[in-house]
């Protein structure tokens, strides 16, 4: 992936709203840029819910082009993943690769 499709698909990654009662959380990325070709790891920063309300839920989509997501469990969390066809087919390892995590939540 190039470093301007991290980019873009960062700013897409931060456009999905974490969900906990309702209310939107600042969300950030640890990382926000990756070399073109390496694997990236996101380490999402949620570091306070709004209006003095707790986070339950944490929904992230993945844009077109993050494949082979694999969403680490967060002591005292349920992780849920969501699968799905890609647009398009991927070579990982030299096999196409058409669909896998489309959506990951935290609850």
């Amino acid at each position: 992936m190039k470093k301007s499709t991290i980019i873009a698909a960062t700013a897409a990654f931060l456009a999905v709203p974490a969900t906990f009662s309702g209310a939107y959380a600042h969300v950030g990325l640890e990382k926000s840029e990756a070399n073109s070709g390496s694997f990236y790891k996101a380490v999402l920063r949620i570091p306070h819910g709004c209006d003095d309300k707790a986070t339950t839920e944490v929904r992230v989509t993945l844009p077109e082009g993050f494949i082979s997501a694999q969403p680490q469990p967060k002591a005292g969390w349920t992780i849920d993943t969501v699968k799905g066809d890609y647009a398009q087919s991927y070579k990982v390892h030299g096999k196409d690769v058409t669909s896998g995590v489309t959506e990951v939540r935290w609850s």
